[in-house]
């Protein structure tokens, strides 16, 4: 049986508590990191990247504060150096996306 680590956990309300740039070895300049901030959340960067599973939440239902929350795994550091390289291509291909639009 595989061994799963939690690499992130976040929720749609308070998106994971990580800087996913900088885990995944890029160094952007503030104006990249408003831009990608701005086009997409994390949570939605993360789904983006196969080498990643994640477990999905459903927060109790309650008006104005209910939430999903998220558990991202992987299952071996192969995986886990896959997910840096395949993050760093989503957050580029965002950069590259606005940039293309302007």
């Amino acid at each position: 049986m595989r061994k799963e680590k939690v690499i992130f956990e976040g929720s749609l309300m308070d998106d994971v508590d990580e800087d996913l740039p900088s885990w995944c070895g890029l160094s952007l300049t503030d104006e990249e990191q408003d831009i990608v901030t701005d086009e997409i959340n994390q949570i939605d960067l993360l789904m983006r990247c196969p080498s990643i599973d994640y477990y999905e939440e459903e927060g109790p239902d309650i008006p104005r504060f209910s939430d999903t929350y998220y558990k991202f795994v992987v299952y071996s550091p192969e995986e886990e150096e896959n997910l840096k390289e395949e993050l760093k291509e989503e957050i580029l291909s965002v950069i590259r996306e606005y940039d293309e639009e302007i």
